[in-house]
Formats: structure tokens, sequence, C-alpha cells
């Protein structure tokens, strides 16, 4: 009687370790799902604020008539050469320190008196990725 049930328990832990496996697989795909849909959260997250930033930008730079000295002073940032610019931390917290900022919000004067971009840049060790980016006109005349 032995010997017969022998053939069927071993049929039984091939079943199980073929389901077993099944689900292991099932639960790698699932814990990968998760861990794009956490990335997709945090860059949409990103995405969402950069808007809001840069809309910001672009109406502190209208307020300031295209003065990028104004609109550096309005939006608590620093003036550079042709641009102006306002760094934060990962958290959008504002932040003083260019080497420590994981964002960037940019304005770039145009060629034109009262045109400029905004760019919002992610700022990396590989590169500096633009998340988001917009035209600005003033209401300024060309002399």
């Amino acid at each position: 009687m032995r010997k017969q049930h022998a053939p069927k328990a071993t049929l039984f832990l091939m079943e199980l370790v073929i389901v077993i496996f099944f689900f292991s697989i099932c639960a790698a795909i699932c814990v990968n799902m998760f861990g794009s849909a956490q990335q997709m959260a945090d860059n949409s997250e990103n995405l969402s604020r950069a808007v809001v930033e840069a809309r910001s930008a672009a109406s502190c730079y209208k307020a300031a008539d295209g003065d990028l000295e104004k609109t550096a002073r309005l939006l608590d940032g620093v003036q550079l050469e042709d641009s102006a610019a306002v760094y934060f931390d990962e958290a959008w917290n504002k932040i003083a320190d260019p080497e420590t900022a994981q964002f960037v919000v940019q304005l770039k004067q145009r060629e034109h008196p009262g045109e400029a971009d905004v760019y919002i840049l992610h700022l990396n060790k590989a590169s500096d990725n633009t998340i988001f980016s917009i035209p600005v006109k003033t209401h300024k005349e060309a002399v």
C-alpha cells in the first residue's frame, strides 16, 4: 500500500512547488508595479509644483514689467547675468545655496524687451532635466 501512495505524494509536492513558484512570480510583478506607481506619483507631484512655481515666476515677471532685478527680489531669488533664479530643495522649500538645490526656477530674458522664458529644472548629478517651461510676455512695448 505504501508504494502506491508515494507517487501521489511526489505529484502533490511537484504541484505545490509549481503553485508556490507561480505565486512568487505574481508577487514580484505586483511589487514592481507598486514601485512604478510610487515613482509616477513623485513625478506627478513635482510636475504640479513646477507648474505652480512657473506661473508664480511669470506673474512676478509681469508685475515687475520685465525687470529681472525686481523679479528676483519679488521671488526671493538671485539675479544672474541674463536671468533670475530661485533654488528649491527636494521638498520644494526655497533655499539660498545652489549647491544643495534639487530644483531651480530660472527666468531667461529674450532678445525683445518684456519677453522671457521660465524654466523649471530638476538638478541632479548626471544632468539637468527641464520639468516644465513657459514663455512669458509683459505688456511693455518695444522702444
